[in-house]
């Protein structure tokens, strides 16, 4: 009921090789095989359910030295460093910014006028500003918005699902680290790390949120509790060392049943124990939210508490994300 967005993302393409030039991140390129080598490829399961992307990262540029130079040398710039804003002093209606205050550490304050104002602070620290009760007065258009602060969104992570791959000569090097995408001069031009997703047919279908998978090498955890624990049965031994045996057996079902299989049909084969890495955007919920708190900083601007619930919504995404990604894989005759 809360979903829509009033950017798309036909609106912010144009602007992306301009940004790609200016975070040395190379082309506007987000293509796998941009990245891939014969040692790191591109799973093809050959499936419309499930797809590959690249998520590009910097080397990263450090914007006060590379541009150092250009915004000193800029006439049209003043740079003001060790200055916090701390208020936004707006007219009456809020539709016009009168001017900024701020303080620097020592305690000097300053105010500043400017024609147009642009808040890059990041999410938090952007509606810190708007919220504190010198900025959204009565009367501001952004203190009486009751949407301020509300439909905070965060990106869950974690494990959720275990692959065992029975092809040894399969690579999932991309989608387990970051790779440098090279220029002709084999200079690094940021880093690209390859996720499985679900198409955006295939999470409409299903109801499932956009949810991004990695592989990673899964904890090998030793085996040694399950000869332990019959002879802690035999002793009547129910102790601390039981609890954990039979705690780490049900966390470790599949290996036990792996190690079951090849010694009693007496039939091994070799396999990869890798885990499914989820990386997850939440749904639009008005009640996970960015508040000020009764605490401040040193400038007396007060801080911010965030509540931030994954539902159920979220966690089913997820399962059902790695559910399919397990059957294409299956299908696939690799795990």
């Amino acid at each position: 009921p809360h979903s829509g967005w009033p950017i798309g993302r036909s609106d912010v393409d144009p602007w992306y090789p301009r940004a790609h030039e200016l975070c040395e991140i190379g082309p506007f390129d987000y293509d796998p095989a941009s990245f891939a080598t014969a040692a790191a490829p591109v799973v093809d399961l050959k499936s419309e359910r499930i797809q590959s992307y690249m998520s590009i990262r910097s080397a990263p540029t450090r914007f006060g030295t590379r541009y150092r130079e250009d915004v000193e040398g800029a006439t049209n710039v003043d740079t003001y460093v060790h200055a916090t804003v701390t208020d936004i002093e707006s007219d009456p209606s809020g539709q016009e910014v009168r001017r900024l205050h701020g303080s620097t550490i020592a305690g000097n304050r300053f105010s500043v006028k400017a024609k147009a104002v642009l808040l890059a602070c990041g999410a938090v620290q952007n509606t810190r500003l708007l919220l504190v009760p010198e900025t959204n007065g009565a009367g501001t258009a952004w203190g009486a918005n009751e949407a301020l602060g509300r439909y905070f969104m965060e990106h869950a992570r974690g494990v959720c699902a275990l692959l065992l791959s029975i092809d040894p000569k399969l690579s999932f090097e991309l989608y387990r680290q970051r790779w440098p995408r090279l220029d002709a001069g084999n200079d690094p031009k940021g880093t690209g790390r390859c996720y499985f997703y679900l198409p955006e047919e295939t999470q409409r279908r299903e109801q499932l949120t956009n949810v991004g998978i990695t592989i990673e090498d899964a904890p090998q955890r030793k085996v040694a509790y399950a000869r332990r624990l019959p002879e802690l049965i035999k002793a009547g031994d129910f102790g601390t060392e039981f609890w954990q045996s039979v705690g780490a057996m049900a966390a470790d079902t599949d290996e036990l049943a792996i190690r079951a299989y090849q010694k009693y049909w007496r039939r091994t084969f070799q396999y990869r124990k890798l885990a499914f890495r989820f990386f997850m955007e939440q749904i639009p919920e008005p009640d996970n939210r960015i508040q000020l708190s009764d605490e401040k900083d040193r400038f007396g601007v007060p801080g911010v508490s965030i509540r931030c619930h994954i539902g159920e919504t979220e966690r089913q995404s997820a399962r059902r994300s790695a559910q399919i990604l397990a059957e294409e894989i299956g299908r696939a005759g690799v795990g």
